[in-house]
């Protein structure tokens, strides 16, 4: 296992769904590099918290990480295909 080391920044304009599929593809290619096919197969996957359409980021700090969790509180999350 190996981190992708890639810019996670969404694009302008860029929709939720697109943005982490994007994010996903991108960190596939960046490992794959490190192993080579055939002998090797990579598999990525991300994910990320939508409020209200807007991807929050991942934390910068410990204040910030308290007032995703705040914003978080009391909501129902889950995934696209969430129930």
């Amino acid at each position: 296992c190996q981190p992708a080391h890639i810019d996670e920044s969404q694009r302008v304009g860029e929709v939720p769904s697109d943005y982490v599929q994007r994010m996903a593809r991108e960190k596939a290619r960046a490992v794959a590099t490190h192993y080579p096919a055939p002998a090797y197969a990579v598999l990525a996957a991300d994910t990320v918290v939508v409020i209200d359409g807007v991807v929050l980021g991942k934390p910068q700090d410990r204040v910030d990480a308290l007032d995703i969790l705040a914003r978080l509180s009391g909501r129902r999350v889950g995934g696209p295909g969430a129930r």
